[in-house]
């Protein structure tokens, strides 16, 4: 299974900050006589994930390929000079569907690197031929410790 992207860190600034809603809906710059959309996926891997398209021959060959995420809507008005990035960060209590989200792509992220951290472990343990050293078992215990504890919060996000 893929990994989700990891979103940078410029692009977690931006979206931590209290930007406001609805978002504007601008012209295409590549279509200036139509207006881009907000939409809602409802793919199995994006499901309510909000992202932004121009509708210029949608379902076609010949469809515009003006398509962006949320957060990446969001750098293009601010690097577009179409919304200020806001100066104060967004109070906890704000936080949105989408924040939460991102947050979950950034945790899925550090789960994928924990995974791949414990698979080189049990390759090295496989290779050995004596014991684990007490220094090796604390890591291995502290890997598999992390990954339970993210998922906790991941659980504990959703409830």
């Amino acid at each position: 299974m893929a990994s989700p992207s990891c979103a940078s860190s410029r692009t977690r600034s931006i979206i931590r900050r209290a930007i406001p809603e609805p978002l504007p809906l601008i012209e295409c710059p590549y279509h200036p006589d139509e207006t881009v959309v907000r939409l809602i996926a409802d793919t199995p891997q994006n499901r309510g994930k909000v992202f932004y398209r121009c509708m210029k021959n949608a379902r076609t060959p010949e469809a515009c390929t003006f398509f962006k995420w949320k957060n990446k809507y969001i750098e293009y008005l601010v690097d577009g000079g179409f919304l200020e990035e806001p100066e104060e960060p967004m109070p906890a209590a704000v936080a949105n569907t989408d924040d939460v989200r991102g947050t979950i792509v950034e945790l899925t992220c550090a789960v994928g690197e924990l995974k791949g951290a414990v698979s080189e472990l049990q390759q090295a343990v496989g290779k050995r031929s004596t014991p684990f050293g007490a220094g090796e078992m604390i890591h291995m215990l502290l890997a598999v410790n992390l990954v339970v504890v993210v998922a906790f919060v991941v659980l504990a996000l959703f409830k």
